[in-house]
């Protein structure tokens, strides 16, 4: 069924709506918009990963602080076709920890529109897949961006859904599985009826069960159950 522009703008405002100020991922996909001035991402400072393919996008202007953002997607867009160039320069202000930056199918055909990303110090991977300028200027594009170790997107990325699961797996790791593990031992500690024997004293109990001159009625109770003594 076809969807106006203005039907997809209101779906996409009712998107971010919807998303708590402390959201980790915002996924655009697929929702128009040319740059990031009518996008109202200036509430989402602790945002890790943004998402924002196929949507149109000619520029980065009013893209706002993120200073958690570590990865960008910006794949089938139009950046590489913008006469103005896509303002790569604001990314130095807006997401000065950005790690990942992923531009495939982006038109984009000369290295001279990314030597803004050169201000981007804790940038290692930019994918440039499906753009002309990642087959002829590799070595311009080292030579111009030269923090970046990875231009073809082989440096270990993943989409938006799986980085943000992986995120939330290792910290259920680290504060479920360990936190437990740790409440068990501190209630073991705790706890007067919990003895913890090794078999040496095992075998010491039974050695002296069997001592001369000890009965083995002087080890059970009343209803005559084993009951073991310890010193």
């Amino acid at each position: 069924m076809f969807r106006s522009p203005i039907y997809t703008t209101i779906n996409m405002f009712a998107y971010l709506a919807d998303q708590p100020d402390d959201a980790k991922t915002i996924i655009l996909d697929e929702f128009p918009f040319s740059d990031f001035r009518d996008v109202p991402l200036l509430r989402f400072t602790n945002l890790r990963c943004l998402s924002a393919n196929a949507c149109g996008v000619k520029s980065v202007l009013g893209l706002p602080p993120l200073p958690n953002l570590t990865y960008l997607q910006l794949n089938d867009n139009q950046l590489g076709y913008n006469p103005d160039s896509p303002h790569f320069e604001v990314l130095a202000t807006a997401t000065p920890n950005l790690k990942r930056l992923t531009l495939a199918n982006n038109g984009i055909s000369s290295d001279d529109i990314l030597k803004p990303l050169k201000d981007l110090p804790a940038l290692h991977t930019v994918d440039l897949g499906y753009n002309s300028v990642n087959r002829t200027h590799h070595r311009q594009l080292y030579d111009a961006v030269p923090q970046v170790m990875h231009w073809d997107g082989d440096g270990g990325e993943t989409d938006c859904d799986s980085d943000a699961e992986m995120s939330e797996n290792f910290m259920y790791f680290e504060s479920g599985s360990e936190k437990e593990e740790e409440a068990d031992d501190a209630s073991m500690a705790d706890s007067d009826s919990t003895w913890l024997l090794s078999d040496d004293d095992v075998d010491h109990i039974s050695d002296s069960a069997s001592e001369p001159g000890m009965d083995a009625s002087d080890h059970q109770d009343e209803d005559g159950d084993d009951v073991i003594m310890l010193d």
